[in-house]
């Protein structure tokens, strides 16, 4: 049984180190996105069953589509970004920026243009590396457990 603690332990461990590793290459990683101006030019829309307090409820969910021009002059049309609730902040900041026709800066990646995000996905991959370290965790301590158990009998 000391042996399986021990795998179990070594794979909690592993998905910590994992989960660090990955968030801090995704981070470097969006460094080499390149910023451009973008401009909404409309919105898609979708069916999507949303859960409000363990409740479905039934949303149109939207996604703006964005123009803009990348760096070797190639005009992109793309909606790449996430679909957000009507009712939403992220979605009340679009249907701001796209009814007072304000530009918005964007970050896109030079290998695949259509691939673009708005403000920082950096505190999305911190979160992400902070799950997956706490996940690894409850594994380490049921692998400590397990340890203890057999030492105990």
């Amino acid at each position: 049984m000391i042996a399986a603690a021990v795998i179990i332990i070594a794979f909690g461990a592993a998905l910590i180190i994992a989960g660090i590793v990955r968030s801090r290459r995704r981070i470097d990683n969006d460094g080499s996105f390149i910023s451009a101006v973008g401009q909404i030019t409309g919105f898609r829309k979708r069916l999507d069953i949303s859960l409000i307090h363990f409740i479905p409820i039934i949303t149109i969910k939207y996604s703006p589509v964005l123009r803009y021009i990348t760096a070797d002059g190639r005009e992109m049309i793309s909606s790449s970004l996430p679909f957000v609730p009507k009712f939403s902040k992220i979605f009340k900041e679009y249907y701001h920026l796209y009814e007072t026709n304000t530009p918005m800066e964007i970050k896109y990646s030079p290998e695949a243009p259509r691939l673009h995000y708005y403000k920082s996905r950096k505190g999305f991959f911190v979160r992400e590396a902070v799950y997956k370290a706490v996940a690894g965790a409850v594994i380490i301590a049921m692998g400590a457990f397990m340890i203890w158990l057999d030492i105990g009998a």
